[in-house]
């Protein structure tokens, strides 16, 4: 007999896990594209061990274990701005990472019937039990 009922889970994830999910490789994919199109600058990446830096305009971007740095700015205010916003994209793109790492390992186990975007940007994703 088919059973109609809904449960929802609702997760906050802590940005410990969110940072270990922005590895270099995975920063600099994101970052790259975003801060060309921000600034309409020409970027350059270097990895070195776990912290990536960015070259750009006249600013130096530093991200290791999802901890942002900005230098080479015009200002305090400018460059804290600056890192913030960078911040704040990373933490969209690690929430988008973990989302998708939620909705594989719910699709090994059950069957999706289907999967949202709800307005906030979070997956609405709708299984079969």
């Amino acid at each position: 007999m088919p059973c109609n009922m809904i449960a929802r889970a609702d997760a906050r994830v802590s940005n410990q896990v969110l940072a270990k999910l922005l590895t270099p490789p995975v920063v600099e994919k994101v970052l790259i594209p975003w801060l060309t199109e921000k600034l309409q600058a020409e970027v350059r990446a270097e990895t070195r061990g776990d912290t990536l830096f960015l070259y750009v305009s006249a600013y130096v971007v530093r991200v290791q274990n999802g901890q942002v740095t900005v230098t080479g700015g015009y200002s305090y205010t400018e460059m804290r701005d600056f890192a913030a916003a960078i911040t704040a994209h990373l933490t969209k793109i690690a929430g988008l990472l973990c989302q998708q790492q939620i909705k594989n390992a719910l699709a090994k186990k059950f069957a999706l019937e289907s999967v949202q975007t709800a307005p906030t940007g979070s997956l609405v994703i709708n299984v079969e039990i």
